[in-house]
Formats: C-alpha cells, structure tokens, sequence
C-alpha cells in the first residue's frame, strides 16, 4: 500500500471576492447618501416634536375645562346643600360681580362664605377666572365658569362652562 506525501502542502492562493460589476468609485456610502438621510431624519423629528406640542397644548385645555366642569358641580352643589337662601337669590352674582368680593367677616351667611370659597378656588386653578350664578324663582340655577385658554389658543381665548340645573 502507497501512502501518499501529506508533508507537502499545496499552495494556493485565494483572491478576494469582487463584485465584477462595481467600480472602485460606486462602493460604500457618498457623503450626499447621508446628508440625504440626515435631512430626511430631522423633518421626521421636527414632526414629532410638532405633534408632541399639539398634544400637550390639548391636553391642558382639557384639563382646564375639567377643572371649570368640576367647579360648576361643586357650586351647585353647595346651592342644593342652602337651598332657601339660593332661591331667595342670596348666592346670585355676574361674571364681573365676583371680581369685588371680599373675605366674609364673622356673622357672614353661608352663602356668603360659599360664594368667597368658590371663587376663590376658579382664581387659583384657572387662568383669569370668573363665574356667575343665577337661581330663578323655578328652581332652576345655571353656574358659569369663564377661563382665559391662552395655552392652548395662543392668543386671548375665553372658555366658559355652563351647568345648569333643578335644585
């Protein structure tokens, strides 16, 4: 039996594979290929950030309509809660009413004390708050909360919330 000489090597050797048909000048990216993409990635973040914007804006005029929808409710509430001094109009007062009131001294009525505490819970949570309560002789009371939504307008835009209803 012949065995054969492993002790020889053959010697070959292997070229790089080359794409036959790409010229050195069209391998790899071009500076315009990513100034391209760089373009393209920024008028998508600026997109984002656009709609980011719009969203936040929304979401605090929602919050201030919840808030002045809120305030509404607990009025009438407390009109329920002092119901014969609401029909006799004791809790009545405009928009540009609430602007003068001042801090209840002692022997003040209930509803004085309750129109001082509303009004100063709109002055505190909404922007350029005022209200407005009116109670008619059928027992029906409406409840106006007006706010400035400068945020989310980007110019002087005054909301109101109405809530009205039976005592």
């Amino acid at each position: 039996m012949i065995v054969p000489d492993c002790s020889k090597a053959i010697a070959t050797e292997v070229a790089p594979l080359q794409d036959v048909y790409a010229s050195p000048k069209e391998s790899g990216f071009t500076l315009f290929e990513v100034l391209v993409a760089l373009v393209v990635l920024s008028l998508g973040l600026l997109g984002v950030y656009g709609l980011q914007l719009t969203s936040l804006k929304n979401n605090d005029s929602a919050y201030l309509r919840s808030q002045a929808t809120l305030y509404a409710y607990e009025i009438i509430d407390r009109l329920r809660a002092n119901r014969e001094a609401a029909l006799a109009g004791a809790y009545n007062k405009t928009l540009s009413a609430f602007s003068s009131l001042t801090v209840p001294g002692s022997g003040a009525s209930i509803a004085e004390i309750d129109r001082y505490e509303w009004y100063q819970n709109l002055e505190t949570t909404l922007p350029s708050a005022q209200g407005a309560i009116d109670c008619n002789a059928s027992a029906i009371c409406t409840a106006t909360v007006q706010w400035d939504d400068v945020r989310a307008e980007g110019s002087t835009a005054l909301k109101q919330q109405v809530v009205a209803a039976q005592l």
